[in-house]
Order: C-alpha cells, then sequence, then structure tokens
C-alpha cells in the first residue's frame, strides 16, 4: 500500500486499528511488555540439562568406572558390567537426592525473595 495523501495515511491507519484489535484492553501485546516470555519448550528442557544431565552423568561416570576397576582385577566385560549396576544404582541415588536438595532450596531462596519485594512494594 503505497501512502500518498493524509487520507491514504488515515486509511492505512484504520486498518492498522481494525487488524490489531482497536483500543480493546484485553490484549495488548508487545507494547506493554516488550519482553514477553512464558514456560515454553526451552523451559523444560533448560529443567533437564539443569538437573537431570548431572544425575545422568554421575550414573554413567560411575557405570564406567566401576566396569573398569572389575575388569582391572580380571573380570570379563559382561561380568564387570553386573557388578557395577549396583554402584551405579546407588550414585544415581545419591546424585538424584543431592539435585532434589539443590533444588529445593533454590525454590525457597525465590519465595523468599519474592515475599522480600512484595514487602518492598507494599512499604513504597
Amino acid at each position: 500500500m503505497t501512502i500518498t495523501t493524509l487520507a491514504d495515511s488515515n486509511k492505512y491507519i484504520a486498518l492498522f486499528d481494525k487488524q490489531r484489535g482497536g483500543d480493546l484492553p484485553v490484549f495488548v501485546g508487545a507494547r506493554r511488555y516488550p519482553y514477553q516470555g512464558g514456560a515454553g519448550l526451552g523451559d523444560i528442557l533448560r529443567g533437564l540439562f539443569r538437573r537431570v544431565l548431572p544425575v545422568a552423568i554421575k550414573g554413567v561416570s560411575s557405570f564406567f568406572s566401576g566396569v573398569s576397576k572389575a575388569q582391572d582385577q580380571g573380570a570379563s566385560f559382561k561380568d564387570a558390567a553386573k557388578s557395577a549396576i549396583g554402584p551405579t544404582v546407588g550414585a544415581l541415588f545419591e546424585s538424584g537426592k543431592q539435585q532434589w536438595n539443590k533444588y529445593q532450596e533454590d525454590k525457597q531462596r525465590a519465595r523468599e525473595e519474592a515475599e522480600r519485594k512484595t514487602e518492598e512494594n507494599k512499604q513504597v
């Protein structure tokens, strides 16, 4: 659409207002919140990488170190893998427990921070 006159620009503005919903207070979009964010796939993946990946890495490293120790003692790979499963499960549970405690501490810290900000806003 080529704008050549004031009347054309008014038509364009009217068309734009009609497309964006006019002056409805329900949806204000990016004009009000320039950096919109939400819970999406990125938040899910971030949670996985932050909480699950360290546990998995600990389990894999524990398994391979157990297999390596058993093979150094002369066991076959099959027997070494069987003997490494028990310590690996224990390491997974321990690492998972540590990650869970860390998650709970982070959650509590975030709650306290939100309460502190709420109190500060009430005082202002």
